[in-house]
């Protein structure tokens, strides 16, 4: 489930991996179904294919600009209120899938859809160039 504190918490990454997704003043506006598509994918398929499916560099979407900015984001996460800070496994969403196992791909579920939403929801503050929607490049 997505924790609101969290969140809140992961909202001034969040801006600064929003503000990287800008091309001409505005965002392509593909990467809002491209957020929304993370945390439905995590929920319904698992976090190991989500993760390969954002991180494969290998097709013509922009998938991994937004797997690598979520990635980004839950790495970052400092919970100021309980000093808890659990850093992913690897560098990447494509080397956390590699080698996460146990209890950490529950700790790890939630810290990505967190970020999700928070990416989301930094998004929000910008333009969306809404003639890239759809297209794919």
């Amino acid at each position: 489930m997505v924790n609101k504190k969290d969140v809140s918490n992961m909202l001034s990454q969040a801006l600064s991996s929003a503000q990287s997704l800008v091309k001409d003043g505005k965002i392509p506006g593909k990467y809002k179904g491209y957020v929304a598509s993370f945390g439905v994918s995590v929920l319904q398929i698992g976090l190991k294919p989500t993760a390969l499916m954002f991180s494969n560099t290998n097709e013509k979407h922009e998938r991994p600009v937004i797997g690598k900015a979520i990635f980004e984001i839950a790495s970052a996460y400092y919970n100021k209120d309980t000093g808890y800070h659990k850093r992913l496994p690897g560098n990447s969403l494509d080397q956390l899938a590699k080698n996460i196992e146990g209890d950490d791909v529950l700790i790890a579920r939630s810290q990505l859809l967190n970020a999700s939403v928070a990416l989301k929801m930094a998004m929000n503050t910008f333009e969306f160039d809404e003639s890239s929607a759809g297209r794919n490049e």
